[in-house]
């Protein structure tokens, strides 16, 4: 699990926050703030502590949660919210400024809020990466902005975030790499250069050996687990899969922030065989590395379909929902999780690419995209005698290119599609 650490203006005997569950972590000067962990006063639901300035002016406080969003959704999830309060009266953005930092996107956002009639002055930093968003936000009556907006700007660009991850092997939560443990000695790849260095250059945890991964419990109910495979399909495995991986611009592959790629066999959700799954409450890929390895087109589109699911919820939040999407299918169809499915590519069933892809909305767009990466050329000839599938890949195009420029025409050229 990738942890989070916040730190602000280090001082000399500071006062200091620290919860290890989220590793997150907040010094303050002890003579010109208050710092409160509990009993909170100002009623922001996810809230880890709250902070004031020592005459009660400035207030503030740490938010933290896993929705997986991007800053930019972040902030207009907290603006729609803020606008729905009761009291809110009025609300103007004054200013939205990006933060070029080592990890994740930043956000500061300046905006003016009028609550029950008194104006309030707000900076409000958002920050993702993966899974995480986190907010710091500050908030002063505006008659006292003008007098404190520059130690409040300073407080906000302060923050800096440090990743940690959680050893496969023995379980340690604070590796400072995330293929390499202090404790135990594990390492996540072994002998494979290339992915070696795709894993260190995006922090990537690689597990082949997950010895306390499984059974994973995610909050929906679902189970998922799996198998440790043999060295030698592992390996086969990673050819293919460092190979994939670098089809893709850097920027792609940062802003996804995947913490874990796990390279097992008999993977299963809920007791039921799957080709992968992806969890996206600990950003983790769960990939089959030895059934279907006879088809490596298959073993290829379902790399790129995993990944797929991982942009689909950085994008809004979701990718379970896309009314949008479901307007392209053909007049009264609807999705139906419990029909016999199959992933093999099929030439002539209108409107989709396999019944796999008629169980739900998600899988429908991640296997458009998954087939346009590795079947450019004959899904381009599909399109041209489907006028659905003509209008799914234009359209799952347009989604990756509004989240990742870089994945634009040039891209699809790139991998062979044009």
């Amino acid at each position: 699990m990738l942890a989070l650490w916040l730190a602000l203006l280090a001082q000399d005997d500071p006062l200091v926050f620290h919860e290890r569950a989220s590793g997150m972590r907040v010094s303050l000067p002890a003579d010109s703030w208050k710092l409160r962990t509990r009993d909170f006063k100002l009623n922001w639901y996810g809230t880890r502590c709250e902070i004031e300035s020592s005459d009660g002016a400035v207030k503030g406080l740490l938010y933290a949660s896993v929705a997986g969003w991007n800053v930019r959704a972040l902030a207009t999830w907290r603006e729609k919210g803020l606008r729905g309060t009761a009291g809110t009266d009025e609300l103007t953005v004054d200013r939205d400024e990006w933060a070029a930092r080592d990890r994740g996107e930043w956000l500061r956002r300046e905006f003016r809020l009028v609550f029950r009639g008194t104006p309030f002055r707000y900076v409000d930093l958002h920050f993702a990466r993966g899974r995480h968003n986190v907010e710091w936000v500050l908030w002063v009556k505006e008659d006292e902005w003008e007098a404190r907006r520059e130690e409040m700007r300073r407080v906000s660009r302060a923050a800096k975030f440090v990743g940690a991850w959680t050893c496969p092997g023995c379980g340690d939560s604070g590796m400072a790499s995330p293929n390499e443990c202090e404790d135990c000695g594990a390492v996540g790849v072994v002998g494979h250069e290339a992915l070696r260095n795709l894993a260190a250059k995006y922090e990537i945890q690689i597990v082949a050996d997950p010895a306390k991964v499984y059974p994973v419990k995610c909050s929906t109910g679902n189970v998922i687990t799996a198998e440790k495979s043999t060295d030698r399909l592992v390996s086969d495995y990673c050819d293919r899969l460092a190979r994939e991986l670098g089809r893709y611009p850097e920027a792609l592959l940062r802003r996804l922030a995947l913490e874990r790629i796990v390279l097992v066999q008999n993977v299963r959700m809920n007791g039921n065989k799957v080709g992968a799954v992806t969890d996206h409450e600990r950003d983790t890929m769960h990939l089959e590395v030895r059934d279907g390895r006879e088809n490596a087109l298959f073993f290829e589109e379902t790399i790129h379909h995993e990944l797929f699911h991982v942009l689909d919820v950085r994008d809004d939040g979701s990718s379970t929902a896309d009314a949008e999407w479901e307007k392209l299918n053909p007049a009264g169809f609807r999705y139906d999780p419990k029909i016999k499915a199959s992933g093999r590519f099929e030439d002539d069933l209108q409107g989709f690419l396999n019944t796999y892809s008629q169980t739900a909305v998600g899988e429908d767009k991640a296997e458009v995209y998954g087939q346009s990466v590795v079947r450019g050329k004959a899904l381009a000839k599909r399109a041209s005698r489907d006028a659905v599938i003509a209008r799914k890949i234009a359209r799952v195009r347009e989604l990756v290119e509004r989240y990742e420029p870089a994945l634009d025409e040039k891209f699809w050229k790139a991998v062979g599609v044009e």
